[in-house]
């Protein structure tokens, strides 16, 4: 595997931004959505580059003492190598000491926590460290024509693991 960079993207990196969320989530982000996210000043980004293409991402933004992380995808042939995990672990530093943030947080549409299906991150976020918090969310989001409940998992950024 070639060496993995970790930097904050520029408006250059737009373009294969959106070709990774389109590439990694069945709803990516429309353009104005992106334009939206990019230019708040409470949203924070990472991107990782291989041989300077960049081929993950995460997006979280902060509100009070905590991180809510909004995307966070690899492309699919570069899945399975420990980017994604890179990119939770810098976020999470980096967020905790330039933000004051205690803790990250991120919420999963219920259809993506079914331990021993393919797609489920739950037990990949618990091996992280990030415990589901109850209540669930109903109606979080729309999906297959249905609302979704939404699951909320957080890490608590200043204990020692």
């Amino acid at each position: 595997m070639s060496k993995v960079n970790y930097r904050p993207p520029n408006l250059y990196d737009l373009s294969d931004i959106m070709d990774i969320d389109l590439k990694s989530y069945e709803y990516p982000f429309t353009l104005a959505e992106w334009r939206t996210h990019v230019s708040s000043n409470i949203n924070f980004m990472l991107l990782a580059t291989v041989a300077k293409q960049p081929v993950g991402f995460i997006l979280w933004s902060k509100e009070g003492d905590t991180g809510s992380i909004q995307r966070l995808a690899v492309m699919p042939r570069h899945r399975h190598q420990g980017i994604a995990a890179q990119l939770l672990r810098t976020a999470e530093a980096g967020s905790e000491r330039l933000t004051d943030t205690n803790r990250m947080e991120f919420i999963v549409p219920a259809i993506f926590c079914v331990p021993g299906q393919a797609d489920d991150m739950s037990q990949w976020l618990l091996a992280k460290h990030y415990l589901a918090k109850g209540p669930s969310i109903p109606e979080y989001c729309r999906m297959y024509g249905k609302f979704i409940e939404g699951y909320r998992f957080v890490k608590e950024l200043n204990v020692d693991e």
